[in-house]
């Protein structure tokens, strides 16, 4: 928010400049309230782009005005009941100078703006409806503007009391603030305040330009004592300098030989550190020389060990694939054997079965030919 002081042949055009997120508000020209030539009515339940078609119907449109997610219409005092008629045709016009703000608790929930306006016409207080409260559970709430006290602070509405409080009184807060300090301190600021005031003359005009008037008459030239005065304070300011410069010199020039002679003493002792970290680095260097070498014979080592272990692994290869010929060989000779063992064996058992079932049949032959004989 800013405020700007500009001309009052200006304020018209400049309210009618529409732009995107900037909202112009004339101001009073003593407080930081609004201007009481102007009002703002509000369009229930429009958005920005509809309520700048509806100022531009209007025919006293100024501006538009924001408050929160509100959007309404600024036009002159003298012109706000004929607009109040064309934006809200089905609303009463009520027309109060809002001093005073209230809040209305406990109302059923869920009250219109119309109820509020009947009821405020039944307690017959001058007062206008300005937006809903946060209400509880005993009901909802109203804040109301309204140019005089109420007829009581506990009215009796919808068969219940409501509670009338007050929540902004505008003329205390358009007061001028009280100054707040001790006793002494205010008597100290109203006594300067009043001998400054007391004191300055004005000036009708310019002292140069007066005739017969001399501005330079009240001034007195010094005395003759004064350069000698100022020489001896002086030569006292310059001994006094002296005697400083050459205290700080010394005690500068003590601190260096002390800073130096420190120095020299750490010095020696970061050499004599340096050395012995030195003959440590060579030490370690030694020994890890010779765990180097001995690290590098024990990996020519084990090079030749696995070398050797390569020879009799492809070695115990090659043997393994001679053994495996030999295996290929024996099986390939011991099936040829057991095939012409087999077929030998079938070719005698043909013959042994042939010659028994021949016999056999001979036998069967000669028994049914004796029984025949037997029988006859």
């Amino acid at each position: 928010m800013a405020f700007l002081r500009i001309a009052s042949s200006a304020l018209a055009d400049l309210l009618r400049v529409l732009v995107d997120g900037v909202y112009l508000e004339p101001r009073a020209d003593s407080t930081k309230s609004t201007d009481t030539d102007y009002s703002v009515i509000w369009v229930p339940g429009a958005n920005r782009e509809l309520a700048v078609h509806r100022m531009k119907l209007t025919t006293h449109g100024l501006s538009l005005v924001r408050m929160k997610n509100r959007f309404g219409i600024r036009v002159c005092a003298v012109h706000e009941e004929v607009t109040h008629k064309e934006l809200r045709p089905g609303d009463v016009y009520v027309k109060v100078d809002v001093n005073k703000i209230y809040r209305l608790h406990p109302l059923p929930h869920g009250l219109q703006r119309q109820q509020v306006v009947q009821l405020l016409r039944e307690w017959k207080w001058q007062a206008k409806p300005l937006q809903p409260a946060r209400g509880s559970s005993e009901g909802g709430s109203w804040e109301v503007g309204a140019a005089c006290e109420p007829p009581n602070n506990v009215l009796t509405a919808f068969s219940r009391d409501v509670l009338i409080s007050l929540v902004k009184d505008k003329k205390e807060a358009d007061r001028a603030p009280l100054v707040v300090g001790p006793s002494r301190a205010q008597k100290h600021v109203r006594s300067s305040t009043s001998a400054a005031a007391s004191s300055s003359v004005p000036l009708t005009g310019d002292p140069w330009m007066a005739p017969g008037h001399d501005p330079w008459q009240s001034w007195h030239g010094t005395s003759q004592t004064a350069p000698d005065k100022a020489a001896k304070r002086y030569e006292v300011l310059a001994d006094q300098l002296k005697s400083e410069l050459n205290t700080s010199l010394k005690e500068s020039l003590d601190a260096r030989l002390q800073d130096g002679q420190h120095g020299a003493s750490m010095d020696s002792k970061r050499i004599h550190k340096l050395e012995t970290d030195m003959e440590e680095l060579k030490s370690h260097q030694a020994s890890y020389h010779a765990w180097f070498q001995e690290t590098g014979t024990r990996f020519a080592r084990q090079d030749e060990q696995l070398s050797s272990l390569r020879g009799s692994v492809q070695q115990n290869h090659q043997d393994l694939q001679a053994v495996r010929a030999e295996v290929h060989t024996s099986a390939d000779t011991l099936h040829q054997a057991m095939q012409a063992s087999f077929g030998n064996m079938k070719g005698d058992l043909t013959t042994e079965i042939s010659n028994a079932v021949s016999t056999q049949m001979d036998r069967l032959e000669a028994l049914l030919s004796k029984r025949q004989r037997s029988d006859s």
